[in-house]
C-alpha cells in the first residue's frame, strides 16, 4: 500500500518548540511574580494544556493560571512564534515526499 497523504503534528515533530514555549512561560511567571521555573518544569508545558501545566508548575488556581495564559500568550505573538525552529532534516524530507506525491 502506498501513502498518498501524511498529516503531522507540529510540536515536537517537524518543530523544537522549546525556545518559543519556554521563553513565553519565563515571561507570564516573572509576570506574576513567581519564581523562575526550572527546565524540567519548562519541559512539562511542551504539549500539555498551558492551564494545567501552570497549575502543575506553581500551584496557582483557575483564576491566576488564566492570568498566566494571557501573559503567556502575548509574549508568544510578539516573540515565541519566531522562536521554534525545524529540526534538522525535516524540509528536505517534506520536499522529497511532496516530489513523490505525497500530501
Amino acid at each position: 500500500m502506498r501513502w498518498t497523504t501524511v498529516f503531522w503534528d507540529l510540536d515536537g515533530t517537524l518543530i523544537d518548540p522549546w525556545d518559543g514555549i519556554t521563553g513565553a512561560v519565563r515571561y507570564a511567571v516573572a509576570a506574576l511574580g513567581h519564581p523562575p521555573l526550572d527546565d524540567a518544569a519548562l519541559a512539562g508545558f511542551i504539549g500539555p494544556p498551558l492551564l494545567d501545566s501552570f497549575h502543575r508548575a506553581t500551584g496557582w488556581d483557575e483564576a491566576r493560571c488564566r492570568v498566566a495564559v494571557g501573559h503567556y500568550r502575548v509574549y508568544f505573538r510578539r516573540e515565541g512564534i519566531r522562536q521554534q525552529h525545524l529540526y534538522p532534516g525535516i524540509a528536505g524530507l517534506v520536499r522529497d515526499l511532496a516530489r513523490h506525491g505525497v500530501r
